[in-house]
């Protein structure tokens, strides 16, 4: 019995060990530029297409507007704007680093809570 959880722990520290190394593996891979992040977030086709239309055309067409067509309008230009200073390629880039981040850490705890199970195994 006492060589099975030696030989158990070994197995347990190695896996664990192995369960740690991967995603950092990965994630240096990632550093470097020589693997893509994973992708869970995509842009939807047509999700930030805004119709080009300017301030002036909106001014002079102001008071034959309803209340409800200038609000669908400045909306318009407002997200237009914004998608200009923050693209939507980039926002899903973060987002899919930050994904991969808390994953990666959620297999790093568990690498090492198997590597620390092994590591009992070993002692006892």
């Amino acid at each position: 019995m006492g060589k099975l959880k030696i030989i158990l722990g070994i197995l347990l520290l190695i896996l664990g060990i192995f369960i740690i190394s991967y995603p950092m593996f990965v994630s240096w891979q990632i550093v470097e530029g020589k693997r893509e992040v994973p992708h869970f977030f995509e842009e939807k086709a047509g999700e930030t297409n805004y119709e080009n239309e300017s301030v002036n055309a909106l001014n002079n067409n102001l008071n034959e507007l309803s209340e409800k067509d200038v609000e669908d309008k400045m909306q318009n230009i407002i997200g237009r704007e914004l998608s200009k200073f923050f693209p939507a390629e980039d926002i899903n880039q973060l987002l899919n680093l930050v994904a991969w981040s808390i994953i990666a850490a959620i297999f790093v705890f568990g690498g090492g809570q198997f590597a620390q199970l092994g590591i009992k195994l070993f002692r006892a």
